[in-house]
């Protein structure tokens, strides 16, 4: 791993960059992501809402708490392998666990790393200005190659060292998608708030929200819009910060010139790149 100053990346070329990729990369390779995010934003959604209307809350806290802890690592594990596998489309190398002891370092460091950004980017928020890098690190956290032998410590090291590099990048591109965020956020509170009503409209079925009258600002309508965005938003993230990872392992690897000899495959097209390669 180079230790070389990584060249100054353009947030809106990343972003463009990351549309692209999530566009050209097949549906299945979502699925990891979603077969982790969901069961968590679901198991939160009844978390809160247990907690905060059932009567007899206290006496499954402590139970209904390690629950959404386990979901909690469910996500961060599905989502480190939604990113590496985002990394092998488009680096063409192989960087998913292939053996039982690369998965449970996977499992074991997202754990424990994952666990302290629910302290630690709330911490970086109120400091303003190191949250990007912050966020940043635990994001490129995610596509770590756990077959190499670095040690956590390491790891983290190495994630801040690129983050750091690339912090203006990483402003620009957090303030550009909490825009694209919020109008994604609207579209999801009008589409949730007038569908039942359009039900009603075009199929004359009553609900609870139309019969009773509905009020948007209650907190679960709230959670299940930020929900909805963060399902659309988060991947497009979690593929920006894979591309950043690859633009500086690049720089050590040349993983982009192998796979650019690798695309499309061919003897004929093969020698051509080759010659132009070297």
């Amino acid at each position: 791993m180079t230790k070389g100053r990584p060249d100054k990346l353009r947030p809106i070329d990343l972003i463009e960059d990351a549309f692209h990729a999530a566009r050209k990369l097949p549906a299945e390779t979502f699925i990891p992501y979603f077969l982790g995010t969901m069961p968590f934003l679901l198991g939160l959604l009844y978390y809160w809402n247990d907690m905060s209307r059932n009567a007899y809350a206290k006496e499954h806290c402590i139970t209904a708490s390690f629950g959404l802890v386990a979901l909690f690592v469910w996500m961060k594990a599905w989502q480190s392998v939604f990113s590496l596998k985002v990394y092998e489309r488009i680096g063409r190398v192989d960087m998913l666990p292939r053996s039982v002891v690369s998965v449970l370092r996977l499992v074991a460091a997202q754990t424990i790393l994952q666990a302290t950004s629910i302290v630690v980017l709330p911490v970086a928020m109120i400091m303003t200005i190191p949250f990007a890098g912050t966020y940043a690190m635990y994001q490129l956290a995610l596509v770590h190659d756990f077959s190499d032998e670095l040690s956590l410590k390491q790891m983290v090291r190495y994630n801040f060292y690129m983050a750091w590099h690339n912090t203006f990048a990483n402003n620009m591109v957090l303030l550009i998608f909490s825009v694209l965020g919020l109008y994604v956020a609207l579209n999801a509170a009008v589409t949730l708030y007038g569908l039942p009503f359009l039900v009603k409209m075009f199929f004359g079925i009553e609900s609870t929200f139309t019969l009773g009258g509905f009020n948007p600002l209650n907190t679960t309508f709230i959670f299940s819009i930020l929900a909805v965005t963060h399902l659309c938003i988060d991947p497009l993230i979690k593929i920006l910060f894979v591309l950043q990872s690859f633009s500086y392992r690049s720089r050590a690897t040349g993983d982009d010139l192998i796979a650019e000899f690798r695309s499309e495959f061919n003897p004929v097209k093969s020698a051509s790149r080759a010659v132009v390669i070297l």
